[in-house]
């Protein structure tokens, strides 16, 4: 794909993350595309800002993968949304291995966590937030040491 069809591309991926997040809202009341388009624009490259506008779309829509290759999405972006995406039975440190195994999930998950972790998006942070923190603090850590070893 050149690089122009990449730019087309982000344009569509802008619109079905607002669609799928449309009515959504984050932890602290805020449009929870709002979080989606940092993610997104904090990509360095067009296929990291693809993929971080679309790295919750199958976890929060009925959007799937087989979707996602009809609208004509490469493999090497498929695989980094799988690898993004969560599992339900699956245990944090399983699914944060798996990120790691994907070197452009890994940058964008680092995005998110990043953008998650920002406690000053929450009001009066709680116990709950405060722990959430933690945990991602720690994920954060792991993607990094995981990435340093490439």
């Amino acid at each position: 794909m050149k690089s122009s069809d990449y730019e087309k591309e982000l344009a569509f991926e802008k619109q079905i993350a607002k669609a799928v997040h449309k009515k959504q809202v984050d932890k602290s009341g805020i449009d929870y595309f709002e979080h989606v388009k940092i993610v997104g624009e904090a990509g360095e490259t067009i296929k990291e800002k693809i993929i971080g506008y679309l790295h919750d779309v199958v976890e929060d829509s009925e959007i799937s993968f087989v979707d996602l290759a009809d609208y004509g999405f490469p493999n090497d972006i498929l695989n980094a949304i799988d690898a993004i995406t969560c599992r339900k039975d699956e245990s944090w440190r399983k699914y944060i291995q798996r990120v790691s195994e994907n070197s452009i999930a890994t940058k964008v998950k680092l995005n998110d966590l990043k953008h998650n972790s920002d406690l000053s998006r929450i009001g009066t942070p709680n116990k709950a937030d405060l722990s959430r923190q933690k945990k991602y603090q720690k994920a954060i850590a792991i993607l990094l040491a995981k990435q340093a070893a490439h």
